[in-house]
């Protein structure tokens, strides 16, 4: 795995823009931006999540929200 400067510490992988479409009790159903995918992510770091945020998502889990015209080299900075 090559590391870049806009990938996980960990694993080496990028988070992903998605738009919160739906809320369970303890996570969301969110289409990934740049796929139009949709997946099931945990959203226990989320503030108030509401459907229609937009949250940046690794590994499974929402990590923050982002605003719409946050690219996602912005949002991986503003996490840190």
């Amino acid at each position: 795995m090559m590391k870049t400067p806009h990938s996980c510490s960990i694993c080496a992988d990028a988070a992903e823009h998605a738009v919160i479409r739906s809320l369970r009790e303890r996570d969301a159903e969110v289409e990934l931006v740049c796929t139009g995918q949709w997946a099931i992510v945990a959203i226990d770091l989320i503030v108030d999540p509401r459907p229609g945020d937009r949250v940046l998502v690794h590994q499974g889990v929402a990590l923050a929200k982002v605003a719409e015209s946050v690219t996602s080299f912005e949002a991986r900075d503003e996490i840190r």
